[in-house]
């Protein structure tokens, strides 16, 4: 059932939750935005400690390559020192993510992005705008716990799962599970799918243009929103350490917001990956209406993204032009690549026969199927025993609470430790897995 329908413009009101169209940034932050730094006036409408008060001045950042970013004292103390007067994100910052997001994406239709604080935030604000409790959303059938366990089960928002190959998720499968919850009407039909479409966690898979395409179209012909959460998009080797993309050679108009001619995509972006998690950057790009709507949430939330964090990522990509991202871009693709390369050639010498794997060519993880077993959670005590952790497949099941959800995997992060600690830890955990066939027979 795939739409042949021309574009059509969506009306966020029927995805916009009561809740969420009464959210509003409130009478006195509206005063105080609309009327801060503006030439002329004097302000006694606002709670805003005095600049001078602050005990920063600027900050220097230096790098790796022993050069010095600095914010000067006219973007931080007279700026991202305050409280927060731009929900939506600093302007030069927002500026630099909306043009990003429109060279590498090029959606079809007028959309806006806003800065977030981090991807968690972004998709805490989403749902806290489009879903009421008892709602229901479709995700693959192995997919992000954070959502799974912190965002919907709060609300006891039903997850729909959706079987994946190795292409990602089954348009037929989706069309098949959407077509069941409508002849049957024993739930409430799902308002939006989430996806990780690049390196998808847990699995690692990458989910082509094609493919993408036919989703789209089952999404359009059930009108359902997509949650494209794509953190992994930076972190692609495809070819190895030897060939890594970069910023230039990253694939272009191939995301599902290039696709978007409804206006039904809310693609978020993160910088935790490629600058730093602790800076608690990302980016939302959708329809204006509910990027207006989202800026609300997150502005009840923390009143914007961390002003410091923001005017920092501003300044060094400033500096950095796109020359300078495409550099650090490929570095840090290059140690993703050379650490999957590792994790992959100590599997080949320790666990031949042990288990079933691919080398990863984007994101941060390996998912192994473990041989001879059910559910891989029953490998825990060997695994204490030989001191190695990983995370058991069934934790990233959209049915892991249900008795009988068995998933005979492990997801192996291999971004964090040391070539030398990988090997180790390989080794450790092919020691594991015979300790249990050896308990087992």
């Amino acid at each position: 059932m795939v739409s042949t329908d021309p574009a059509t413009d969506v009306d966020p009101r029927k995805f916009i939750t009561e809740k969420g169209a009464a959210l509003n940034y409130g009478q006195l932050r509206g005063l105080v935005a609309k009327f801060q730094n503006v030439p002329g006036v004097i302000g006694l409408h606002g709670g805003l400690p005095p600049p001078d008060a602050f005990p920063m001045l600027s900050l220097d950042i230096k790098l790796r390559d022993g050069s010095t970013v600095t914010v000067g004292e006219n973007d931080l103390v007279q700026g991202q020192l305050q409280y927060g007067i731009h929900p939506s994100g600093l302007p030069s910052l927002r500026d630099w993510a909306t043009r990003h997001v429109a060279d590498l994406h090029g959606a079809p239709r007028p959309t806006t992005t806003i800065i977030v604080g981090g991807a968690s935030q972004g998709l805490s604000a989403l749902f806290s705008m489009l879903f009421d409790p008892g709602d229901s959303m479709v995700v693959e059938e192995l997919s992000y716990p954070q959502v799974s366990e912190c965002l919907a089960a709060p609300d006891r928002i039903n997850l729909v799962p959706i079987a994946t190959n190795d292409g990602g998720m089954c348009p037929l499968a989706l069309t098949k599970g959407l077509e069941g919850i409508r002849k049957s009407g024993t739930q409430p039909f799902p308002k939006l799918l989430y996806t990780v479409p690049t390196a998808q966690n847990p699995t690692g898979t990458n989910t082509g243009l094609e493919r993408r395409k036919e989703i789209y179209e089952v999404c359009r012909a059930y009108d359902l929103l997509i949650l494209e959460d794509d953190p992994y998009y930076y972190l692609q080797f495809p070819h190895g350490s030897g060939d890594v993309p970069g910023l230039r050679g990253l694939p272009r108009a191939a995301s599902y917001l290039s696709l978007d001619v409804d206006g039904r995509v809310l693609r978020l972006d993160s910088a935790s990956k490629f600058l730093a998690p602790g800076l608690r950057l990302a980016w939302l790009t959708c329809h204006p209406r509910l990027a207006e709507v989202a800026a609300c949430a997150v502005q009840t939330q923390t009143l914007g993204a961390c002003g410091v964090a923001q005017a920092m990522a501003a300044a060094l990509l400033s500096s950095w032009g796109e020359a300078g991202l495409h550099d650090h871009l490929s570095h840090v693709q290059r140690i993703y690549a050379e650490r999957a390369q590792a994790m992959h050639a100590a599997a080949q010498r320790h666990l031949e026969g042990l288990a079933r794997w691919s080398l990863p060519r984007a994101g941060m993880f390996l998912w192994m199927t473990i041989l001879g077993v059910e559910d891989a959670s029953q490998l825990t005590a060997a695994l204490v025993e030989a001191k190695v952790v990983v995370a058991p497949g069934r934790i990233f099941h959209a049915r892991s609470g249900l008795p009988g959800t068995a998933v005979p995997c492990v997801r192996l992060a291999f971004s964090f430790e040391t070539p030398e600690n990988i090997e180790e830890a390989v080794a450790r955990l092919a020691q594991a897995l015979r300790l249990h066939r050896d308990q087992k027979s």
